[in-house]
Protein backbone atom coordinates (compact mmCIF):
# COMPACT_ATOMS: atom_id res chain seq x y z
CA UNK A 1 0.00 0.00 0.00
CA UNK A 2 1.56 3.24 -1.14
CA UNK A 3 -0.46 5.70 1.17
CA UNK A 4 -1.26 5.19 4.77
CA UNK A 5 -4.58 4.73 5.70
CA UNK A 6 -6.24 7.69 7.71
CA UNK A 7 -9.39 7.89 9.96
CA UNK A 8 -12.10 10.02 9.63
CA UNK A 9 -15.15 10.44 11.94
CA UNK A 10 -18.45 10.84 10.16
CA UNK A 11 -21.12 10.65 12.51
CA UNK A 12 -21.59 10.71 16.36
CA UNK A 13 -24.53 8.92 17.90
CA UNK A 14 -23.15 11.36 21.44
CA UNK A 15 -20.89 9.71 24.12
CA UNK A 16 -23.61 7.92 26.01
CA UNK A 17 -24.17 5.88 22.98
CA UNK A 18 -22.04 3.09 21.18
CA UNK A 19 -22.79 1.76 17.41
CA UNK A 20 -22.50 -1.84 16.31
CA UNK A 21 -23.31 -3.82 13.11
CA UNK A 22 -22.49 -2.48 10.26
CA UNK A 23 -23.32 -2.98 6.16
CA UNK A 24 -22.82 -0.63 3.52
CA UNK A 25 -25.20 -0.62 0.41
CA UNK A 26 -24.94 1.53 -2.53
CA UNK A 27 -23.49 4.36 -1.02
CA UNK A 28 -25.55 4.68 2.21
CA UNK A 29 -24.01 3.11 5.89
CA UNK A 30 -26.93 0.79 8.06
CA UNK A 31 -26.17 0.39 11.81
CA UNK A 32 -27.50 -0.14 15.30
CA UNK A 33 -27.26 1.86 17.63
CA UNK A 34 -27.86 1.81 21.50
CA UNK A 35 -27.11 3.44 24.66
CA UNK A 36 -23.66 2.39 26.69
CA UNK A 37 -25.16 -0.14 29.37
CA UNK A 38 -24.06 -2.57 32.30
CA UNK A 39 -23.18 -6.17 30.30
CA UNK A 40 -25.88 -8.24 31.16
CA UNK A 41 -28.33 -5.47 29.98
CA UNK A 42 -27.52 -5.43 26.75
CA UNK A 43 -30.61 -8.09 26.00
CA UNK A 44 -33.09 -5.49 27.14
CA UNK A 45 -31.69 -2.34 25.97
CA UNK A 46 -33.65 -0.41 22.96
CA UNK A 47 -31.70 -0.41 19.90
CA UNK A 48 -32.08 1.89 16.96
CA UNK A 49 -31.35 1.69 12.79
CA UNK A 50 -29.58 4.45 11.48
CA UNK A 51 -29.09 5.48 7.57
CA UNK A 52 -25.91 7.34 6.69
CA UNK A 53 -25.43 8.37 3.61
CA UNK A 54 -21.85 8.38 2.48
CA UNK A 55 -21.43 10.94 -0.15
CA UNK A 56 -23.03 14.03 1.24
CA UNK A 57 -22.31 12.71 5.02
CA UNK A 58 -25.87 13.06 6.06
CA UNK A 59 -28.12 11.05 8.47
CA UNK A 60 -31.45 9.79 6.19
CA UNK A 61 -33.56 7.98 9.31
CA UNK A 62 -33.15 7.04 12.89
CA UNK A 63 -35.65 5.03 13.55
CA UNK A 64 -36.73 2.82 17.18
CA UNK A 65 -36.52 -1.10 16.62
CA UNK A 66 -39.84 -2.69 17.50
CA UNK A 67 -37.67 -5.65 19.73
CA UNK A 68 -35.55 -4.67 22.60
CA UNK A 69 -31.51 -5.80 22.56
CA UNK A 70 -28.15 -5.11 20.62
CA UNK A 71 -28.24 -5.19 16.53
CA UNK A 72 -25.09 -7.71 16.54
CA UNK A 73 -25.27 -7.76 12.26
CA UNK A 74 -27.16 -6.05 9.34
CA UNK A 75 -28.18 -8.30 6.80
CA UNK A 76 -28.92 -6.95 2.90
CA UNK A 77 -30.80 -8.44 0.05
CA UNK A 78 -29.15 -8.88 -3.29
CA UNK A 79 -31.92 -6.24 -5.29
CA UNK A 80 -31.26 -3.54 -2.68
CA UNK A 81 -31.82 -0.49 -5.23
CA UNK A 82 -35.78 -2.37 -4.34
CA UNK A 83 -35.35 -3.00 -0.85
CA UNK A 84 -38.24 -1.45 1.61
CA UNK A 85 -34.75 -0.36 3.80
CA UNK A 86 -34.17 2.06 1.54
CA UNK A 87 -37.33 3.98 1.91
CA UNK A 88 -37.33 6.63 4.98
Amino acid sequence: MDELATLQVLWLGGPEFFSKGLVVVSGVAYFGLSRKSARFDRNTAQGELLAFELATRKLLWRRKLPHKGLVNAIEAPWDAAAAPFRRP
